[in-house]
């Protein structure tokens, strides 16, 4: 038997071959993931590319945005703008062809004012001019006062009287108005006689316009001819004859009885004033911090005393009213612009048109802003506005606003007098309505503890008792604090039984004995020293209380004694004493 071993041939070109394969593959696929990764960044890039320009994108979008906003709101305004060019326009010709001669009505009674002031025109020209005027104007008010007036300069006493007849029947009460003006106007030449004629006219004019007024719808420039009234600027309304002429204080008492129909005006009186008063009251705390916070009666207190504190700010109103000085040059002045005002206003039918010309005039003035136009509008309308209200309520504006100076103040005084008769008792109601709710007694409260006092005259004791009160409770504390008596004790028997123990030679026994009773008496002087501690502490803690509580007492019952002698040196100053609350005397 042959020992040759025959080996045989295996071909492994296949695995080989597929082995190169594989390892092409994966070269392959590493190159492609490579190029994925190259293309993750480039895409990455882009991405970042794409955000920048949407970013891009919407800032000129916001920047369209805003620019295409204000495209529109020029627009708008070009298109409010040319609008308002053009109403004012049809505005003023429709003004023009409908009361063009109004406004020539008005022209003319002011250019005849001044005229007859200056003497620089003819009276036949001032009648040629206003007889031509009562033509063309049919239905305005004015007109025939401006002829009446006219006939008046040239003594024309026939069209004169026809004239007042015509502008009595279109406005009683402006015609009135209007007249009472102008004869006070005319009554400033050097002879007596015709002054006396046409200041005694002058009250019968006035005597019509009061009698026309309604007592619940008056405007505030019924103050203005009552304080002119009232200050002689129409003349001596003392004098018998003006009186009769002109008995102006029945119709303030008929108004009076008008409003208070129900009775309600004395209760609305009274509770405006009170509210008046009150308004000038400030609270104490901050003067009395102490009893504020200790004393349960400081409300009461507080009710009273500052309304003591208040009195002096309130007469010294008063006082002011009634010793500022009366300029009556300047009140005249005040009755000439009202008559100015009265001939130059835009009469009621004209005021549609007026109101529209003022809005588009201001639209064009802002180039086209009709919002901010109409706003401005709207303000000048509530800042112009005198809604009627009644005449003690007129009088009461008249005391409450403004300054204190020239005519103003002479409305006060004027207004004074008339409501005096609910000012002065409102004012002692004031003074007295917390006097009875004031405590005679009051009581200081600190923490659990309360005193009380009438005079702060007992502070010591107060003083003694609230120390006394706080040591109970310090005694009640420390006695929660035990010793360790009992541990020291221990201790000691400790020691005795091992000393005992060394004298028996029991020398183990003996030593465990001292070393029990030295660790016993080292947990007792531990202990020792917290209990001395803590009542240290505890001491320490209540004699702060004492002393707070001991400053508190002081203090509250010195505040008390400061309150107490305001209160009994009280002596109230009376507004009832001014010289503007007698009314009754001056009539």
């Amino acid at each position: 038997m042959s020992n040759e071993v025959q080996v045989s041939y295996v071909d492994l070109t296949n695995i080989s071959n597929s082995i190169a394969r594989t390892a092409a593959a994966v070269s392959a696929l590493q190159s492609q993931t490579t190029q994925i990764g190259n293309n993750l960044i480039t895409v990455n890039d882009n991405v970042v590319l794409v955000d920048r320009k949407v970013n891009q994108v919407d800032s000129q979008l916001a920047d369209l945005r805003d620019r295409f906003v204000k495209m529109v709101k020029e627009q708008r305004m070009a298109a409010a703008l040319q609008r308002a060019l053009t109403e004012i326009i049809r505005i003023r010709q429709e003004l023009e062809q409908k009361y063009g001669s109004y406004q020539l009505v008005r022209n003319t009674m002011l250019g005849i004012l001044q005229a007859t002031d200056l003497a620089l025109v003819r009276n036949d020209t001032i009648a040629t001019a206003s007889e031509q005027l009562m033509i063309s104007t049919p239905k305005y008010w004015l007109a025939p006062c401006v002829v009446a007036l006219s006939a008046w300069i040239a003594d024309n006493k026939e069209l004169a009287d026809r004239a007042l007849k015509e502008a009595l029947n279109r406005d009683k009460e402006k015609t009135a108005l209007v007249f009472a003006l102008v004869c006070r106007r005319a009554a400033n030449t050097d002879d007596e006689k015709v002054n006396h004629a046409r200041n005694l006219a002058c009250y019968k004019w006035l005597n019509m316009y009061f009698g026309m007024q309604k007592a619940k719808m008056m405007r505030s420039s019924i103050i203005v001819y009552i304080n002119a009234y009232v200050n002689g600027v129409f003349g001596d309304p003392n004098s018998e004859e003006i009186k009769q002429t002109c008995d102006f204080y029945s119709y303030v008492d008929q108004w009076m009885k008008e409003i208070d129909e129900n009775g309600s005006l004395a209760a609305e009186q009274a509770a405006y004033w009170a509210q008046f008063y009150q308004s000038r009251c400030v609270d104490i705390n901050e003067t009395y911090p102490t009893l504020a916070k200790v004393c349960p009666e400081f409300e009461r207190i507080n009710a009273y005393v500052k309304r003591i504190n208040a009195v002096d700010e309130i007469f010294a109103h008063f006082e002011g009213i009634a010793n500022a000085s009366v300029d009556k040059t300047k009140l005249a002045n005040m009755i000439d612009n009202e008559l100015l005002t009265l001939v130059s206003k835009f009469d009621d039918e004209e005021a549609p048109l007026r109101e529209e010309e003022e809005l588009m005039s201001e639209i064009k003035r802002l180039k086209g802003d009709e919002e901010l136009a109409k706003r401005i509008i709207q303000a000048r309308k509530i800042k112009r506005a005198d809604p009627p209200i009644n005449f003690a309520e007129q009088l009461t504006q008249a005391i409450t606003s403004g300054d204190q100076s020239g005519s103003l103040a002479s409305a006060r005084k004027t207004s004074c007098a008339f409501l005096s008769k609910y000012i002065v008792p409102a004012y002692h109601k004031f003074i007295g309505e917390k006097r009875d709710d004031f405590p005679q007694e009051i009581t200081v409260k600190v923490d659990d503890w309360k005193g009380n006092t009438t005079d702060g005259a007992n502070k010591g004791k107060m003083k003694e008792d609230y120390t006394a009160h706080v040591n109970k409770k310090r005694d009640a504390e420390l006695a929660t604090i035990k010793s360790p008596t009992a541990m020291l004790i221990i201790a000691l028997v400790l020691a005795v039984v091992g000393a005992i123990c060394f004298a028996v030679d029991a020398a183990p026994v003996a030593i465990i004995g001292l070393i029990c009773a030295v660790v016993v008496f080292v947990f007792w002087n531990k202990k020792n020293g917290k209990a001395k501690a803590d009542k240290l502490a505890i001491n320490n803690k209540y004699d702060q209380i004492v002393n707070n509580g001991c400053s508190t007492i002081e203090k509250a019952a010195n505040e008390w004694i400061a309150i107490l002698a305001l209160v009994n040196g009280f002596v109230p100053c009376n507004i009832g004493d001014l010289d503007i609350m007698m009314i009754e005397e001056a009539k």
